[in-house]
């Protein structure tokens, strides 16, 4: 088993707006900027945060995932 350890933990808490991904990304990367983290640090997010619980629109929110992640790669420490 291999240790993990952070030097800060940040909880990034906002009203997701159900499959508003554009939106909701931007939310994300504002609160971001607006707290600076430190390299090392763990950021967590709401559940389903991209895309809420847009059951409906599933399938066609799921072609966004790459681009979501190329954003967040974008932004890591």
């Amino acid at each position: 088993m291999r240790e993990i350890s952070f030097s800060t933990a940040i909880v990034l808490q906002f009203t997701v707006k159900l499959g508003a991904v554009d939106e909701n990304l931007a939310t994300f990367k504002a609160l971001l900027n607006r707290c600076a983290p430190r390299a090392g640090a763990l950021v967590v997010l709401p559940e389903l945060w991209a895309s809420g619980f847009d059951y409906h629109r599933c399938h066609e929110l799921a072609k966004k995932t790459p681009a979501v992640l190329q954003e967040i790669q974008a932004v890591a420490l």
